[in-house]
């Protein structure tokens, strides 16, 4: 098993020992990835919809992401990509930021970053989108 998907898992089990729900979800700041994923939503989710590439084992992908945050994204794709495959998105103007995928269904995945995005390149790639 991957490191990245085996801190997953480790933090998605002390979520679980500690009884944390979706609905003690607080907007707020996060230092680090295990705060973030402890808490579901690290932040404010933006519906977009850019254009994009998502590499799998070498192999690019067109997607369309839907959904995007500091923690990860949402996007619409035609392969399936099983749950824990690592990727690499590529979106227009951005460096390529690696992921991993956390669900999928009938033709959308469901990405986490493997590090948060800097609030900055965020807000920088939203503009971007708006423009």
């Amino acid at each position: 098993m991957n490191p990245a998907m085996r801190d997953f898992l480790t933090v998605h089990r002390v979520r679980r020992e500690r009884g944390l729900r979706s609905s003690a979800v607080q907007a707020m700041p996060f230092q680090n990835y295990e705060s973030a994923v402890l808490e579901d939503r690290c932040g404010a989710r933006f519906r977009v919809a850019i254009s994009a590439l998502l590499d799998h084992n070498d192999d690019p992908y067109p997607v369309f992401v839907t959904d995007l945050s500091v923690a990860g994204f949402a996007a619409e794709i035609a392969v399936e990509l099983p749950v824990g495959a690592l990727c690499l998105l590529r979106l227009p103007n951005s460096v390529a930021m690696l992921s991993f995928v956390v669900w999928a269904d009938a033709g959308t995945v469901g990405c986490s970053f493997n590090r948060l995005l800097d609030p900055e390149t965020l807000q920088r790639l939203l503009k971007w989108w708006r423009d």
